[in-house]
């Protein structure tokens, strides 16, 4: 089908109402329900799966924390024998991004807290981290092992 009957089928479902957006919509969907099987869906990669974790968790991106928690987490899933304690983490943060160990872990409590106040569920935290009251290291731990799983 060339691209002239593209076109005047994308205007005839606008004149029946239908938007671009609907359009994707369906056709998303009808991917998911298996329509293009040769379609498959890529692997993500280590920082998308952090950053999804993240999400979920609802820690504001625009912090600090979020960065130096994507980083965190990246090395501590990276280190398989667990030779790495969490000041070797710290510091390992702290030296890429050129400041001190403990700038690093007080801004990562501070957007674990704003997390944690914007009102995670109780459901979502024992996901994570098997407990209520939940320390800077057991935070990117959870994450980091959450990873591990998938």
């Amino acid at each position: 089908m060339g691209y002239t009957k593209t076109i005047e089928i994308l205007r005839i479902l606008s004149k029946r109402g239908y938007s671009l957006w609907d359009l994707c919509c369906a056709i998303e969907k009808a991917a998911e329900d298996g329509a293009f099987p040769e379609v498959k869906e890529k692997e993500k990669t280590l920082d998308e799966k952090i950053e999804e974790c993240l999400r979920e968790l609802s820690v504001p991106n625009y912090l600090k924390g979020w960065d130096y928690l994507k980083l965190i987490v990246k090395l501590k899933v990276q280190d398989q024998k667990n030779e790495l304690g969490a000041m070797a983490l710290y510091a390992n943060v702290a030296e890429h991004f050129g400041t001190k160990s403990t700038i690093v872990e007080r801004a990562i409590r501070t957007a674990m807290k704003k997390a944690l106040d914007e009102g995670i569920s109780e459901e979502t935290k024992k996901k994570y981290f098997n407990t209520s009251h939940v320390t800077a290291k057991q935070f990117f731990i959870g994450i980091a092992r959450m990873i591990e799983e998938e």
